[in-house]
Order: C-alpha cells, then sequence, then structure tokens
C-alpha cells in the first residue's frame, strides 16, 4: 500500500524515476479498486449502473497518477516517457507496454535527476 500511497502523492510527477515494485504495486492495488465497485454491486445485488459509475470515478481519479508512474517506470529504464502513448494502440498497446514495464532498472541513464529512494 506504501507504494500506491506515495504514486498517489506524485500526482503531477512525469518527472524521475520508478521503481519496478512502486509501479507493479500502485497497478496492483489500482486493479483492485477498479474491480471492487463490480464485486461489491454484485455481491449486494446492486444496480449495475451504480458500480459502472464508481468505477468511471475511480477510473479517472488514477488516470494522470497512472499515467505519471508509468512515465517514472520507462524513464528507470532508460527509456523515454512519450513510449507511454504506446498503450493507446488497440489491444496491443497495453501488453507492449506492460512487458516494457517488467524489464530491469539502469542505474546511469539520463533521467538520473530524480534518483530512487528505497
Amino acid at each position: 500500500m506504501n507504494w500506491y500511497v506515495k504514486a498517489m502523492k506524485e500526482y503531477f510527477n512525469f518527472s524521475g524515476r520508478a521503481t519496478r515494485s512502486e509501479f507493479w504495486y500502485f497497478l496492483l492495488f489500482y486493479i483492485i479498486l477498479l474491480f471492487s465497485p463490480l464485486v461489491v454491486a454484485s455481491y449486494f445485488r446492486l444496480d449495475k449502473e451504480i458500480a459502472d459509475t464508481f468505477t468511471i470515478i475511480v477510473f479517472l481519479i488514477h488516470l494522470i497518477p497512472a499515467t505519471a508512474v508509468g512515465v517514472r517506470r520507462l524513464h528507470d529504464m532508460n527509456i523515454s516517457g512519450w513510449w507511454y502513448l504506446i498503450t493507446l494502440l488497440p489491444y496491443i498497446g497495453v501488453f507492449i507496454f506492460l512487458f516494457m514495464a517488467a524489464g530491469k532498472s539502469k542505474e546511469e541513464n539520463k533521467f538520473i535527476y530524480g534518483s530512487r529512494k528505497k
């Protein structure tokens, strides 16, 4: 949960670096939050539109921090943050980005100004 809180505190920070742990734990918690309204609505037999509304709200709240942590993750691997735009490709773009995000960090790179804090 600490990685999620850290990413949310850096809401508009597109510079610097994000470790693999920071990125993947943020993504895990974000996915749990994204699907929890649907699970709760199903369990309590609530109207699906209510669950969809809460899911959209969760998505919109996390749109910028998810993009920022993704860009910082690319920086950590010495890849330009502009490569995050690959997620706009239908169907395959997100999978290409997730494959890229799984790569190892590079200690020496041009994005060193946002040094990692462990």
